[in-house]
């Protein structure tokens, strides 16, 4: 358990204690769900083509509910899973701690939550212990949500994804300890479903020992890095993940036809400590694995963020992407040609940002080719140029979301990334709109 603390390590179990058991419990937990909230109908149809098609038949608008609905089912069934897990499969024997928090998400593909009517108001008035009435309560929570005013914090949230469609939102690349969680923790995440390439989670194991910027709130960092190539772990249905809190992670935009199902939770070798500088307000209550190993799951430890419970990390600083920008000062047209820079055959690669006062380009050479694209990701903005660009593709470190260089094409059809005509003429490279 220590090894992956200490070498920000991640691992996969295809095999470990009750497996079939515990899985299965998930499932029936899943469907029993799906029943009580969209009847009988709707949970045997979801059973008959499978858990990855349940966006075909369950509205977008009342994962909420299941989530809840699941949460109070499974709870103290996955505590007592990473209890088991850790004390068996890992052979760890100390004492540790159990984070109460739990998470159960269901990640629809885009093109369905982008017609989610969930908005961040509705969502916040929704009574979710009232899950066995879900359509009454929905309609509801959107009459209550013409007079609630939302907080600084949901505020805060909307303006950094850009839309009110709560169905929408996604982490961004974070450390786990930003959001007040506590160090040296080990999340298990489980697939429920089958996790792939194109519904998954981005690990940035290359920047996992240095110090990075981080918004305030949401505390995601801060658009300033080359964060490195991304991995995405696959999973087949009921294996499990572990990795360290702190590597930098984040969710991927889910490009596929699949919905993506996973739950998890966290635990602490040691007793909670913090990190020194988040601003986020949670203080999580815990579980003593000696009161799991009995099932009492009743007993909740408290550990606040105050001085003696605050950690204090070096870490050397990751140098921060300097963008050399030029500034055309005027818009950018579709007729007119623009010159760059001057062609320089020594190999070296080159990125430059062409700054308009209507749009940003961003223009790339490097080994294999010359490019010239909108430098900002269709989907939240993320500047692409900080981003992974190799093999003709540029994968957005942002959420994942990958175009071709040459097409703008990308696996989400909802999203294209316009490219532009580069030309070379008298020893310059020219910048013009593709007609």
């Amino acid at each position: 358990m220590e090894t992956l603390v200490k070498k920000n390590n991640y691992k996969i179990l295809k095999n470990y204690f009750d497996k079939d058991n515990f899985f299965q419990e998930c499932i029936d937990s899943i469907f029993n769900k799906i029943e009580i909230i969209s009847g009988k109908n709707v949970a045997n149809k979801i059973r008959s083509v499978g858990l990855e098609k349940i966006h075909e038949f369950f509205p977008v608008e009342y994962i909420p509910f299941l989530q809840y609905a699941v949460h109070e089912d499974l709870k103290n069934i996955l505590h007592r899973q990473m209890f088991q897990i850790v004390d068996i499969d890992l052979n760890f024997k100390n004492q540790f701690f159990l984070d109460q928090s739990l998470n159960f998400r269901f990640h629809y593909p885009y093109e369905n939550e982008k017609k989610s009517k969930l908005t961040r108001k509705i969502f916040r008035c929704l009574n979710l212990k009232n899950y066995k009435n879900s359509k009454k309560e929905f309609n509801l929570a959107k009459e209550k949500s013409k007079k609630h005013k939302l907080d600084e914090s949901d505020i805060s949230k909307i303006n950094y994804f850009k839309t009110n469609n709560n169905s929408l939102y996604l982490h961004s690349p974070h450390r786990d300890t930003w959001f007040a969680h506590s160090t040296k923790g080990i999340n298990f995440w489980w697939g429920i479903s089958d996790v792939t390439d194109l519904n998954g989670m981005m690990l940035f194991t290359k920047v996992t020992n240095f110090d990075l910027e981080h918004e305030i709130n949401p505390a995601y960092v801060k658009d300033l890095y080359n964060l490195g190539k991304f991995v995405v772990p696959n999973l087949k249905s009921g294996d499990l993940l572990l990795f360290d809190a702190e590597i930098l992670h984040a969710s991927k935009i889910n490009t596929s036809n699949d919905t993506r199902v996973v739950f998890s939770g966290r635990i602490n070798i040691t007793a909670p400590k913090f990190y020194e500088y988040t601003r986020q307000v949670k203080e999580p209550f815990w579980l003593n694995s000696k009161d799991v190993k009995i099932g009492n799951f009743s007993n909740l430890l408290v550990f606040k963020r105050e001085k003696k419970n605050i950690v204090k990390k070096k870490l050397k600083k990751l140098k921060k992407n300097k963008l050399k920008i030029i500034d055309f000062h005027e818009k950018f047209t579709k007729n007119k040609k623009y010159k760059i820079v001057k062609i320089n055959n020594n190999g070296k690669s080159l990125k430059l940002l062409l700054k308009f006062k209507n749009k940003k380009i961003a223009f790339i050479k490097n080994e294999e080719d010359t490019y010239a694209f909108e430098a900002m990701c269709p989907h939240l903005g993320y500047n692409l140029i900080n981003s992974d660009i190799s093999e003709g593709k540029v994968r957005c470190q942002g959420h994942g979301l990958e175009f071709d260089l040459k097409s703008g094409s990308s696996f989400c059809a909802k999203f294209k990334l316009r490219n532009y005509k580069i030309i070379k003429k008298t020893n310059y490279y020219y910048l013009q709109n593709k007609n």
